[in-house]
């Protein structure tokens, strides 16, 4: 989960990380939001595998958003695969 990153004045941000996902049996893996400490909202499910890729994920924000949480969830991983995230930003 990253930290709180300031959205104020803004209407859309785009969250931004390098990712690297080898799936195996039932894991999965998800990208969600949350604004100003809600709930959170899935943006992005990977299905399969991803290698090697940068990710731009535009976000529009509801209006009176001032903060914005990104987390990233690997569910179900009793594996030997894994998801590796580099570099994450929200601009």
């Amino acid at each position: 989960m990253s930290p709180a990153y300031n959205v104020t004045g803004k209407s859309q941000v785009t969250v931004k990380f390098g990712s690297h996902y080898l799936k195996e049996g039932a894991e999965t893996a998800t990208v969600s939001v949350s604004f100003n400490g809600g709930a959170n909202q899935t943006v992005l499910t990977y299905t399969g595998d991803v290698i090697a890729k940068l990710e731009s994920l535009p976000v529009t924000l509801p209006a009176g958003t001032t903060s914005l949480r990104v987390t990233w969830r690997l569910a179900n991983g009793n594996n030997n695969w894994y998801w590796a995230v580099d570099h994450p930003q929200v601009v």
